[in-house]
């Protein structure tokens, strides 16, 4: 879906001072969910029972669109096959922190040429200093 909604983003949405945005969205309730468990949300503010995704998406002047998004799969979920397969989980699901999956984003959007003047993130990237890191490695400033 991601390959396919790109184009037309670039197309139709896109504006020379745009924006790109990671940020960790959804709340999600449940006991057979897949992902869910008590942890930190953002949106909520606090610890709650809540699936998370990392969400990454375009504004611009007149535009705010979803691009991609990927899950967040917590460590205990990783740990246990057998509940990863009951929530019909893919098999291959690896355990990638919120900054990694917004990396790899990222990565894809650069290797695309998404153009945007800025990207911005929730504090679950920013706090991150590999990430920042990373990203200010990406930039070719005069």
């Amino acid at each position: 879906m991601r390959v396919a909604l790109r184009p037309y983003v670039v197309r139709n949405l896109v504006d020379a001072g745009g924006v790109l945005v990671a940020e960790t969205g959804l709340l999600k309730k449940g006991t057979k969910s897949a992902r869910v468990q008590r942890q930190y949300s953002g949106p909520a503010g606090r610890v709650v029972n809540c699936q998370l995704r990392v969400v990454f998406g375009y504004t611009a002047k007149e535009t705010r669109t979803l691009i991609e998004r990927e899950p967040y799969s917590p460590k205990s979920w990783i740990a246990d096959p057998g509940r990863c397969r009951e929530a019909r989980m893919p098999d291959e699901t690896e355990f990638a922190t919120k900054p990694v999956l917004a990396r790899a984003m990222v990565a894809r959007r650069w290797d695309t040429r998404v153009p945007a003047r800025w990207l911005t993130a929730d504090e679950s990237h920013g706090q991150d200093s590999l990430f920042r890191t990373w990203l200010v490695g990406l930039c070719v400033c005069p």
